[in-house]
């Protein structure tokens, strides 16, 4: 899951919408330029979890790179950077499934 991590603990109370900080990198985000912000994995309490992560959120650098395939990606640098929750445990592991075609790949039952 890369490195972003939640710079707090305590997943179990926590509900989506909850704020939350993160803090850590992720590499080759697409779209970068212009987006409103993403959707980012983290770990928190050794447990996969989803944050919205606004574009100007403070604690938030954005590095605009270019892919080896000529199109624009980027790193994200968190320094506890404010993002909301939007799911935890088994919920955040189904949508990451799904949303990368992994139950297609039988890595995933349904």
């Amino acid at each position: 899951m890369a490195c972003a991590r939640l710079a707090e603990s305590g997943a179990s109370g926590r509900q989506a919408g909850d704020p939350v900080r993160v803090s850590g990198c992720k590499r080759f985000v697409r779209p970068a330029q212009g987006a409103s912000g993403w959707i980012v994995a983290a770990e928190l309490d050794d447990d996969t979890a989803l944050c919205w992560l606004e574009a100007d959120a403070p604690g938030l650098q954005l590095r605009q790179e270019t892919g080896v395939d000529g199109l624009s990606t980027a790193t994200l640098q968190m320094d506890e950077a404010p993002a909301r929750l939007l799911a935890t445990g088994l919920q955040a592991h189904q949508a990451l499934v799904e949303a990368n075609g992994w139950h297609e790949l039988g890595f995933w039952e349904r």
